[in-house]
Order: structure tokens, then C-alpha cells, then sequence
């Protein structure tokens, strides 16, 4: 198993290393340019390579100069899937529940990437311990769809906030909870009640 990496700030690392029968075998010391042996095993193996410093050096020459360049040409191929933001469309419902209570459900779907937060806010505070989380799941058209549900006792007149953070929003999309609902369609624009 091998890889490269081409950091934030230029510098690049990676790695090169073997198994056997499913356990670690073999690994490359890159910048000694020697190799590690795992277990007894691979003592000899690591003696043998050691003395023929051509493979490390080989190894280590891929890995800072071949492997990097591919990397960047696969994230280049690849950059319009890879930077790719859609942002988040968010529906904030009601529904009577038991014991007189209402269950507020944020719905938050076709968004892209993955990667998304959501968590009610009560009077402009995250109350997480109090949301359910339902998990983030595909669509079925590319982008990802999740919910967040809380319990209220209506009666009270506290203010509800569904809270959104994803990558593709500049600042944390805030819908409030008003009776009947409402809808964000990921432009900015509120759509009033469902």
C-alpha cells in the first residue's frame, strides 16, 4: 500500500508500505531512506533491502515526485466534482406529538457536500442535548438530506431556530419556527408558510 499527500502549505508526505498473510509486514522510513521491519518476519526482507539502498531511494523518488504529480492531475480531472457546493434547502415544520407536546422537524436536503450541521437554537442558544439528530443520507439525485427534530411544549412562547452550517453557506443559515412552518430554497429567499 502507498500514497502521497500535497498539504495546504506545499510540503508533501507519503508512504509505501507492505503486508503479509494480513498482518504488517515492511514499511519505508522516507526520509532515512530505510525500511522498517514489523515483526521477526520481515527482519531479513528489511536486511536484504537496506543494503540495496536503490529500492528506498526509488520508493522515495515516486512518492515526492510521480505519485504528487498525478495527484494533482487527478484533483484537477476531478475538480468540479470535488468543488462542487450546493447549498442546503431547509423546510422547518410542526406536529402535534404526545402529552400535548409538538414535534419541530427541520428538514435540510439537496445539499452537496456531505458534510452539514444542524441543531436547533432555543431563544438564539444550541440546545443539542435536546435535538435529535436522524443522520445525514443521499437523495438519490447527488445531493444529501438530513433532519433534526426537537420537542416543545407549544404553550410556552419561546422562540425556535433551526440552525444550518454547510460549506457552500458564507454564514449559518438561521430559519425560525413559526406556526404552520416555513421553507428556505437555499437562495436566501423564505417560500412563508407550507
Amino acid at each position: 500500500m502507498y500514497g502521497c499527500e500535497l498539504r495546504g502549505d506545499g510540503s508533501t508526505g507519503g508512504y509505501f508500505q507492505y503486508a503479509y498473510d494480513g498482518r504488517d509486514f515492511i514499511s519505508l522510513d522516507k526520509d532515512q531512506e530505510t525500511w522498517v521491519a514489523a515483526d521477526d518476519g520481515a527482519r531479513i526482507t528489511k536486511q536484504k533491502w537496506d543494503k540495496e539502498r536503490s529500492i528506498a531511494q526509488r520508493q522515495k523518488t515516486y512518492l515526492e515526485g510521480t505519485c504528487i504529480e498525478w495527484l494533482g492531475k487527478y484533483l484537477e480531472y476531478g475538480k468540479e466534482t470535488l468543488q462542487r457546493r450546493e447549498p442546503p434547502r431547509v423546510q422547518v415544520s410542526d406536529r402535534p406529538s404526545r402529552d400535548g407536546l409538538t414535534t419541530l422537524s427541520c428538514r435540510v436536503h439537496g445539499f452537496y457536500p456531505r458534510s452539514v450541521a444542524v441543531v436547533w437554537l432555543k431563544k438564539g442558544v444550541a440546545v443539542p442535548q435536546e435535538t435529535i439528530q436522524w443522520g445525514v443520507v443521499p437523495s438519490g439525485d447527488g445531493t444529501y438530506q438530513t433532519r433534526a427534530t426537537i420537542e416543545i411544549d407549544p404553550s410556552s412562547e419561546t422562540d425556535y431556530t433551526c440552525c444550518v452550517e454547510h460549506p457552500s453557506l458564507a454564514e449559518d443559515l438561521r430559519v425560525p419556527w413559526g406556526k404552520g412552518g416555513l421553507a428556505w430554497d437555499g437562495q436566501k429567499k423564505f417560500l412563508g408558510g407550507l
